[in-house]
Order: C-alpha cells, then structure tokens, then sequence
C-alpha cells in the first residue's frame, strides 16, 4: 500500500494532489459504472435500467457485480463529484488487501516458518505485476484479493474435509466476474487431478473427494446462475460476440509476439527467486522434495506450459482474448509463492546461516589437539567468508538496481504511454527489457540477502523492501503520470 500511495505522492495523484489514475477502460467502463452504484445506491437510480445511456439500457448484472464488491462502498465516503478522485484510493486498497489475504493463507497453509517471511509471501502477491497492470480492469483485482481464500477451502475439500465456503465462494467470485470465475474452475480441475491422481493416495478416498467436489463446483454454479446467466445472455448480445476468432486464427495472430506480456503477467522476481534459490540449495535432496510437495511441482508445470503454449493459453479464455493474454495470471503468481514458501519450511535454518554467538563460542574455545573443533571452526570461517561475498553482492546489486530505477522515474511517461499501448512486446521492447534487467537484479538481490541467512532480521527487511521496490517499479511505469499530455488530452 505504502508503494503506490508513493508513486501518488511523486505524480501528485489523489490524497496528495488532484491527480486521478483514470485512463484507458478504467475511464471509459469502470469509473462510469461506478457512478451508477453509487447513483443506485443513493436512489437516484434503479438496479435494472439505466435511462441515460441509448435511451434504456440492461444492467442488472453490472450493478450487481459492482453492489456485491465492499470495496466500491468507501467510494461514499467522498461524494458524487469527488468520486473520480476516491477512485484512487481503492489500488492500494486492493493490494493491501490481496497482501493481507496471502499472509493469511500463507500462515494456515506452511507452518514453521517466521512471521516476517509471510510477510514477503503476502507482499510478493500484491504488489505484483499483475496487479499493477490490471488497473484500468478494476474489479479483477477483487478476485485477486479473494483467491487465497478460495484455494483455502479448496484445500480442505481435497483433503476430505467438509467446506462449505467453497460452494459459497465459487458463486461469489462468479457473480463478480464471469470469465475468472470460468477460470477458476478451470484451474480447480487441474489442481484436483494433480493432488488426486498420486499414486499414494486411497482409490475409495479420492472417489469419495472427487465426489465432494463435484458436487460442491454444481452448487457454485447453480447459486450464482441467477446473475450468470443473465451475463451470458448479455456477451451473446454485446458487439464483442462478433470477434469470435478460430484458435488457428489467434495463433497465427499472436503467436509468440506477446511472450513478454505474457511472462510479465506472472512474473515476481522474489517468489522466482526464493524458488530458484531453495532448488539449488537442496539440489542433493531434490528428488524427495519433489515426492513431498509433487502436487504443487506438478500444477506449477501445467500453469506455466499454458502460458508459454499458446493453444493452452487460449483453452483458459474459452477459445479467444482481445489484449491481457494470461487473465489468470495471478493463480500462477499464487501457486509459485505457495511453493517458494513451503520449501522454505523444510530448508529454515540450513542456509549457511551464522550466528555471532558461534562464531565467538569457537574463539573462546580452549586450544586442544582435537579434530572436530578445528573443523568446526574451519566451516564457521568458510560460512563467515561467504555471508561476506554475500554481503557485497547484494550492497552492489541493490546499487545498480536504484540506477536502473532512476532512469525508470525519469522516462516514466514513455514507460507509461508504451504499456498503454497493451502491446509491449512489439511497441516498447527496449522499455520491457529495461525492466527485465531491473527484475533480474532484485531477484540477484533477493538471492544475495537469502544467502547471508535466512534467520537474519536484515535479511527479512531487505526482502520486504525489495518487494516495496518491485511495486513502485511496475505501477510508476504503468500509471500514466499527471503532467503528461496524454492526461491532460484525456481530460
């Protein structure tokens, strides 16, 4: 949160200023419809038809979607004429919220680890890039906030349990978005197989889960359909219906011109990191790992080859996308973080960590012709040396990554007008690749302070900044600052 109400307070954006962040469809559907929740709301209009838009228009569903979501109800706070403004506000709302959920989850799901490491699994997931750059779709960052608890209860219906929060959070999140609802039943069918299909598993045990579970996906369904299918009815109608382009046809159209946006959309630099870091580390005990946490390695491979191929890819979007290429990019983001941290668990305390009270306790040790003090002492030096190199190389990456950040704040605008475009990969190549490098260095960053132990509360801090400094990076070239003349065309 403290990210973003930054980049507000370098451009002047609302609470420290009369900048608004409104462009693109965040300025041409969403902020209009929250005008009208707030119009109904008020009662100066009614739920169904709205009058004012070709003369008479349906949209029950979109009002609906926009009364069901708590977060649209700070927005009365500020009043009608200052609701463009209060807009603001609910970006870093939603990524405090998502921070705060994925701690949460985080916490039920891997125990054993320390609290200010929840706090870098729950700061990853919500100052993302996916979070940054689905700004202008607004209300898709309310599932983000959601779906740690949705893998929750998830969770505990794969494990036999009873859950009838899922039930009742699969028709919510359907009623708020149609398409990522679809989404997330889709990616409760791949995480499914992957957890029941181990071959340790009971067969009666799994047919008894895949039962419930079953049962439990109708009932979402069947709870929401009332505000589902009048959306259905709506996108068969809409002029969007026309672009319903064969797989062929958007294969050849995309390909893999759109790899980066593609890679951006799930990318976080400390999940990637930790991951990477703990594989190498237990590269000797790899093959255990891997049968311990198989399910999650597994779900992990499908995400990321449907990202990569585009064919699967398409199967997430029902057939065909117009821009944001991996809508579901944040279960991805969700899943590696998952991961990372359980690995975590199992490696806390076994990254070469160095106590000063060790250190001093083989000073203090009386000289003596034994073998094992001189060893211990010889792998106390080795550690010491090495937390060292570690030390200089994060003080030299976190350097460089301040430059590499400077120039970012300085060609913000160009930044901000090329991601605009929502074809990086063909309009601002050299843009995205600048921001590669700065990711690649946080990640070098991330590894560096990991090395010099874990159980460290610098390393904890240099951690949880180094997420703060991801998220200034994506949403100060995202936001589209103030002054330009874009903006000031826009308004």
């Amino acid at each position: 949160m403290l990210s973003l109400l930054f980049v507000f307070l370098v451009d002047g954006f609302f609470p420290f200023g009369n900048g608004s962040v409104l462009a693109l469809d965040l300025q041409s559907q969403y902020t209009p419809l929250l005008y009208r929740f707030y119009d109904v709301i008020t009662g100066s209009k009614n739920l169904v038809i709205d009058f004012h838009i070709g003369g008479g228009i349906n949209l029950f569903t979109d009002t609906v979607t926009a009364l069901l979501n708590p977060f649209n109800y700070i927005l009365l706070l500020f009043g009608r004429s200052n609701l463009y403004l209060a807009v603001n506000l609910l970006l870093p709302l939603y990524a405090a919220a998502a921070s705060m959920s994925s701690y949460y989850a985080m916490k039920k799901l891997i125990p054993g680890v320390k609290q200010p490491l929840y706090i870098v699994l729950g700061l990853a997931y919500g100052l993302s890039y996916y979070c940054a750059y689905q700004f202008e779709i607004i209300n898709w960052l309310y599932i983000v906030v959601l779906f740690p608890f949705f893998f929750l209860c998830l969770d505990k219906l794969l494990k036999g349990q009873k859950s009838p929060g899922f039930v009742l959070l699969l028709a919510y999140i359907l009623c708020n978005s149609l398409q990522l609802g679809i989404q997330l039943c889709m990616f409760t069918l791949v995480y499914s197989a992957c957890v029941i299909l181990k071959p340790s598993n009971d067969e009666k045990c799994s047919k008894d889960v895949c039962a419930s579970l079953g049962l439990s996906v109708l009932s979402g369904l069947l709870l929401s359909a009332p505000v589902t299918v009048p959306t259905i009815f709506n996108l068969m109608n809409s002029a969007r219906s026309d672009y319903n382009s064969s797989i062929a046809s958007v294969i050849t159209h995309h390909g893999l011109d759109n790899i980066i946006e593609r890679l951006f959309e799930i990318s976080s630099p400390v999940s990637w990191a930790i991951l990477l870091f703990c594989l190498v580390a237990s590269r000797k005990k790899l093959k255990e790992i891997y049968i311990q946490y198989k399910s999650l390695f597994l779900c992990l491979f499908v995400l990321i080859l449907t990202v990569i191929i585009e064919p699967a890819n398409l199967l997430w979007h029902l057939g065909s996308y117009q821009c944001f290429p991996v809508r579901y990019g944040y279960v991805v983001l969700w899943i590696t973080l998952l991961l990372s941290g359980k690995l975590l668990s199992t490696m806390c305390g076994c990254f070469g960590c160095v106590q000063l009270d060790s250190a001093k306790s083989v000073e203090n040790t009386p000289v003596c012709d034994s073998s094992a003090t001189s060893k211990e002492a010889a792998s106390v030096k080795s550690k010491l040396k090495r937390q060292m190199y570690s030390y200089i190389s994060l003080t030299f990456t976190i350097l460089v990554s301040i430059a590499v950040l400077l120039i970012i704040y300085k060609k913000r605008l160009a930044f901000a007008q090329a991601f605009a475009t929502l074809d990086i990969s063909n309009v601002c190549r050299n843009q995205a690749l600048l921001l590669c490098l700065l990711m690649t260095l946080i990640a070098f960053a991330v590894v560096a302070s990991l090395r010099c132990g874990i159980e460290r509360k610098c390393s904890y801090i240099t951690l949880i900044t180094l997420c703060a400094v991801t998220g200034i990076a994506w949403n100060m070239s995202i936001l589209l600052p103030q002054a330009s003349e874009s903006r000031q065309s826009m308004q």
